[in-house]
């Protein structure tokens, strides 16, 4: 029986019999050479193009010859031009940054180039040294928040807070863009010597600072810088946090600054960016898109009392109210705390010793391990 290719059978399938009853042995033969069941892009070159290529060469490889010459003659009259060159070559890269470029050194035209032979005298890279080397290059690096958190009470805080929300909105009255709030201070010069004694009021559903003295607000524009220039040293802005906090002023969570609406986004940002940077604590995303008032923002900085124990949670205190059925206990429930709540633990506990039994524990000497002091 003969064996029936895939193709031919293929061929038959596809073909309708009803019209087609039959096919001659030719006709199949010209179709099954011209049926492919591979992409015509993955096919094999002829046999002739093959032969082509390897005696005379094909149009691809007598490119990547050309190139190899090009990059050749380019790096020949590199080295003429370096060795004609007094001195290394300097360049400045687009940051500005003045850098030498390296000596090109061409074994066969220069006479005093000797091949190494040994690892001795070689740069090694890749080491720990190395890459310390080139990570270390002497820049200074001060980072936009203190190194060491600022630990404020309640009190601080809102002093602070006071006293962040009067520069930016007086930034804001002025027109000024109130990312300069975190510019450095023009000659160390204090404002919070002149924050203290302003008001924070509501005009026309807006935020408004009012002071009694007219140089104030002048006073502190001047103060704060309209240029970043360098970055604020570290002990300027934990000397300006010093002072705030130091400052007698009266506080108190219910004042009516506290309730006002701060409904402008990049104000409640701006105040929140300079808070960061003169305490280093860092609040969550949440918490500054849901502030709507100077008040929301104190509760987000402002230090939460830790309960000592986890039944005394707002949480755990609220769900007592919530769910009736559920009773919050300031230590671990037992089986005895069971059975006193139903009232005999009384009688079990006579029973007990009038069968010399033990109460509680075991009456074995040996039951417990004895610690050595």
């Amino acid at each position: 029986m003969t064996r029936i290719r895939g193709a031919e059978q293929a061929l038959k399938l596809f073909a309708d019999t009803s019209r087609r009853p039959y096919v001659c042995k030719t006709c199949r033969a010209h179709a099954i050479r011209q049926f492919h069941s591979s992409f015509p892009s993955s096919a094999e070159r002829p046999f002739f193009q093959r032969m082509r290529e390897t005696l005379f060469g094909s149009k691809k490889s007598g490119e990547v010859e050309k190139q190899e010459e090009r990059s050749q003659q380019k790096t020949e009259v590199l080295a003429k031009q370096a060795e004609q060159r007094q001195g290394p070559e300097k360049r400045q890269s687009r940051s500005g940054r003045t850098y030498e470029v390296a000596k090109i050194v061409h074994p066969t035209r220069t006479k005093d180039y000797v091949r190494s032979t040994t690892w001795a005298g070689l740069e090694t890279i890749g080491t720990e040294e190395w890459v310390r080397a080139k990570l270390d290059r002497g820049e200074k690096y001060n980072g936009f928040t203190p190194i060491k958190r600022a630990t404020l009470t309640n009190a601080e805080w809102m002093k602070l807070l006071h006293h962040v929300a009067v520069e930016v909105l007086i930034l804001h009255q002025a027109g000024r863009d109130l990312k300069q709030v975190c510019y450095p201070r023009v000659d160390g010069q204090k404002t919070w010597r002149q924050t203290k004694a302003f008001n924070i009021t509501i005009e026309n559903g807006a935020l408004h600072v009012t002071s009694s003295a007219q140089q104030a607000p002048s006073m502190i524009l001047q103060a704060v810088s309209e240029k970043p220039g360098s970055e604020q040293d570290q002990n300027s802005l934990a000397r300006e946090v010093k002072e705030v906090i130091a400052m007698k002023m009266v506080v108190n969570s219910e004042a009516s600054w506290m309730r006002t609406t701060l409904s402008d986004a990049n104000m409640r940002f701006a105040i929140t960016k300079r808070l960061v940077q003169l305490t280093g604590k860092r609040i969550p995303d949440v918490s500054i898109s849901n502030a709507t008032t100077l008040g929301d923002l104190f509760n987000a900085f402002k230090t939460k009392e830790q309960p000592k124990k986890l039944s005394q949670t707002e949480q755990l205190r609220g769900l007592a109210a919530k769910v009736s059925n559920v009773k919050v206990s300031t230590k671990r429930h037992t089986p005895i705390d069971k059975e006193k709540q139903v009232g005999r633990w009384k009688l079990i506990e006579q029973e007990l010793m009038a069968r010399n039994l033990p109460v509680t524990g075991s009456r074995l000497p040996q039951a417990k391990a004895k610690v050595d002091n």
